[in-house]
């Protein structure tokens, strides 16, 4: 599965249909897979192929990559 959604360091709900997801929320919704990668657009508009949790949680407004593979 390719996962592609709004990231940062605190969930949010804008407007009642934005939402801004943590990198721990996705990884808990998908606990029955294994995640392969996770690459990430940063609020600078930086890609960055191997990010991590960190990474993430530096963000306001990014762009998670996430893809998993079922076990």
């Amino acid at each position: 599965i390719l996962f592609v959604v709004p990231i940062g360091g605190t969930a949010k709900l804008h407007f009642n249909a934005h939402r801004i997801y943590t990198f721990r929320q996705i990884k808990e919704y998908f606990h029955d897979l294994e995640m392969r990668e996770f690459a990430l657009i940063t609020d600078g508009n930086d890609f960055i192929e191997n990010a991590c949790e960190e990474d993430a949680n530096k963000q306001t407004y990014g762009c998670g990559c996430f893809l998993f593979q079922k076990n």
